[in-house]
C-alpha cells in the first residue's frame, strides 16, 4: 500500500495542475526576476510552501496533502525535479529522484524520521496544518449503521444546543456550495468539496473518478440540482451525515433519487469523505 501510494504521489497523479489555486501568494499575473517563498493553498486543502518564480514552484518546497504526507524536494517549471523526500502520514520515509513529476530513481527502504535540515520551518509549518490528517490512505471504507452519534463540543459559555445549530449551518453552506457548482458546471470547485481519502465507487482510481465526473459536469449544455428534504446528523463535532433528496435535470436526463453525503471538517472546511444512495 505504501509502495502504491509512493508511485501514485511520485507521477503526480494526486496532485492535478489544473486546480484553481486560492494563496497567500502575489497575484498569478505578477512576474518576478527571482524565486520567493510563497504559500500556495489549493481548494482540497493541500498546501506548498516554498519557492515559486513567476507563479510557478521553482527551487526548494514542500507540498502537504490532506492526509498529512509531504513531499519535500526540489521544483522546476511547477513540476517535482531533483532529489524529494516522501513523508508518509505515518512517518515512514522514501527517498528518490525525479524528472517532470516521474520518480526515476528510488529507494523504497524507509529510513528514521527526520526533519530534513534545509526545511525546518516549512515542515514545522505544514506539518501543524495538517496534524487532523487521517494517515496516507487512498480510500476509506465508512459503514454508516456503525456510527454513533456524539455530543458536539461546546466553546466556553455556548450550550449544546448553539453549537449544533452552529455546526449545521456550516454542513448547510458545505451542502448548499456542492450543489451550486455542480449546478454551474464549476468543476474544480465542485471536486474540491471532496476530501484526499474521499471513498471512491467500485474499483476506480481517484484519477479515474475525477475524469469521469469532470466529463459528466462538462458534456452537458445545462444542469439543474435541488436538494430537499436534508436530514442533518452530526456524529462528531468534526465528523457528519447528511441525507436528503436530490432532483437532477439536464436535457437529455432527469431523476429523483434519496442520497447521503458523509462529510468530515478538515481545518476550517467540510469536506465530502463518502457519498452514496440510501
Amino acid at each position: 500500500m505504501k509502495i502504491c501510494l509512493l508511485l501514485l504521489i511520485a507521477a503526480g497523479m494526486i496532485f492535478s495542475a489544473g486546480a484553481a489555486k486560492s494563496s497567500h501568494e502575489t497575484s498569478s499575473n505578477e512576474t518576478s526576476t527571482q524565486s520567493v517563498i510563497r504559500t500556495l493553498v489549493w481548494p482540497d486543502g493541500t498546501r506548498y510552501v516554498g519557492m515559486v518564480f513567476d507563479g510557478k514552484r521553482d527551487g526548494k518546497g514542500t507540498i502537504t496533502w490532506q492526509d498529512g504526507t509531504q513531499f519535500v524536494g526540489h521544483f522546476k517549471d511547477d513540476l517535482k525535479n531533483g532529489p524529494g523526500t516522501l513523508i508518509l502520514a505515518d512517518g515512514s520515509v522514501y527517498s528518490g529522484y525525479f524528472e517532470n513529476d516521474i520518480l526515476i530513481n528510488q529507494q523504497l527502504a524507509p529510513t528514521q524520521t527526520t526533519t530534513p535540515a534545509s526545511h525546518p520551518n516549512v515542515l514545522t509549518e505544514t506539518m501543524a496544518a495538517v496534524s487532523a490528517g487521517q494517515g496516507a490512505k487512498n480510500t476509506i471504507a465508512i459503514s454508516p449503521k456503525t456510527l454513533t452519534p456524539a455530543v458536539v463540543e461546546t466553546a466556553p459559555g455556548q450550550s449544546a444546543e448553539t453549537a449544533h445549530v452552529r455546526v449545521k449551518q456550516e454542513l448547510a453552506t458545505a451542502i448548499q456550495d456542492w450543489a451550486k457548482a455542480w449546478s454551474s458546471q464549476n468543476v474544480d470547485q465542485y471536486l474540491a468539496s471532496y476530501a484526499a481519502e474521499f471513498a471512491v465507487p467500485g474499483k476506480q482510481t481517484r484519477i479515474d473518478w475525477n475524469a469521469l465526473r469532470r466529463s459528466r459536469l462538462e458534456a452537458p449544455k445545462f444542469i439543474e440540482v435541488m436538494l430537499n428534504d436534508l436530514d442533518y446528523e452530526i456524529i462528531r463535532p468534526d465528523e457528519a451525515r447528511i441525507s436528503f433528496t436530490q432532483t437532477y435535470r439536464s436535457e437529455t436526463y432527469s431523476d429523483v433519487s434519496s442520497k447521503f453525503l458523509h462529510f468530515k471538517k478538515q481545518g476550517n472546511i467540510w469536506l465530502i469523505i463518502k457519498e452514496g444512495n440510501r
